[in-house]
C-alpha cells in the first residue's frame, strides 16, 4: 500500500472567478480564471479544458487581461497541452483523403500507367478503405502497393469541438472580458 499524502507546507487558498454562460442557440460554458495562479479552465457542452501559465510569463498583465486579448489559436494550443484532449486533435478528413486517392488513380489512368480494369478495381478498393475510415490495416494490399506510402495520402482536419472553441467560444469570451471586465477595470483606475 502506498504511503498517504502528507503536507510539507500549508495549502495556499486563492479566489478564482467563474463566468457562467447559457447561450441562446444551445449550450453552456463556464470559464474560470484565477489571476493569482494563472489558471484558466473551460467547462462546456464542448468539453473540459484547462491550462496554467507561469506567472512570470504574463508580465504586468493579469490573466484576465491576457485572455481578453489573446489569439484563439494560441489559447487552443495551450488548452490542448493542458488537457491532452483527444477532442482537440485533428482527425482524418475522409472526403479529402478519398479525393486525393481517387485523383491519384485517375492521374495514373490518364497517363496510361494502369488499365481501365485496374482503375475500376483501385477505385472500389479506395471506397472500401474509406468505409473503414482509412485505417491502414484495412487497406487492400494491391491498392497499398499501387499507392506506395499510405500516410502521404491522408488528409487531416480539426474536430468540430476544436472549431467551436476556436471560432466561437474563445472569441466570445475574450470579447466579453474586454467589454465587461477589462474596460470597467480601466475606467475605475483612471
Amino acid at each position: 500500500m502506498a504511503e498517504p499524502f502528507t503536507l510539507r507546507a500549508p495549502p495556499s487558498i486563492t479566489r478564482p472567478t467563474a463566468y457562467h454562460f447559457r447561450f441562446a442557440v444551445e449550450g453552456w460554458a463556464i470559464f474560470t480564471l484565477n489571476d493569482e495562479t494563472c489558471e484558466f479552465t473551460v467547462q462546456s457542452d464542448w468539453g473540459v479544458y484547462g491550462f496554467r501559465w507561469s506567472q512570470c510569463g504574463l508580465g504586468e498583465r493579469t490573466l484576465t487581461e491576457f485572455i481578453a486579448t489573446a489569439n484563439p489559436d494560441y489559447l487552443l494550443s495551450k488548452l490542448q497541452l493542458g488537457t491532452r484532449s483527444k477532442e482537440l486533435e485533428d482527425v482524418i478528413d475522409c472526403d479529402a483523403t478519398l479525393a486525393v486517392v481517387q485523383e491519384e488513380i485517375a492521374s495514373q489512368f490518364r497517363d496510361g500507367r494502369i488499365t481501365g480494369r485496374q482503375e475500376s478495381a483501385y477505385r472500389d478498393s479506395a471506397d472500401e478503405w474509406n468505409d473503414n475510415d482509412f485505417d491502414f490495416a484495412a487497406c487492400d494490399s494491391e491498392l497499398e502497393e499501387f499507392l506506395g506510402y499510405l500516410p502521404e495520402y491522408i488528409r487531416m482536419k480539426p474536430t468540430g469541438w476544436y472549431l467551436v472553441l476556436r471560432d466561437q467560444l474563445l472569441p466570445f469570451f475574450s470579447a466579453w472580458l474586454r467589454e465587461n471586465v477589462v474596460a470597467k477595470q480601466e475606467a475605475a483606475h483612471g
